[in-house]
């Protein structure tokens, strides 16, 4: 399993709207190959930025799949409106639990 940590910092007085945001998208992932489930968290030090969380079966199922998917230009142009400056965003697999 691989997890995609996009780390995103939102225009300030938008969070909640970020959050909802997130969570109605989240159902388009489903129809993707190799999706596993997502988290988004919000950090307590700096309450704008929000780490999306989300697992992959195989990194090429986000790299490849995700990427060709006609699901990330409405991802990208939903979640758009709320960058308060460039994500970032890297890939993660499990070494320990």
């Amino acid at each position: 399993m691989f997890m995609e940590i996009v780390q995103f910092p939102c225009k300030p007085g938008q969070e909640e709207e970020f959050e909802k945001t997130v969570s109605s998208l989240m159902p388009r992932f489903k129809t993707l190959k190799g999706f596993q489930g997502f988290e988004l968290r919000r950090s307590v030090e700096a309450p704008s930025k929000f780490y999306l969380m989300v697992r992959w079966e195989k990194l090429e199922d986000h790299t490849v799949g995700y990427a060709q998917s006609d699901v990330r230009p409405v991802v990208g142009a939903a979640l758009g409106a709320f960058a308060g400056g460039a994500p970032t965003v890297e890939h993660g697999k499990l070494v320990a639990s």
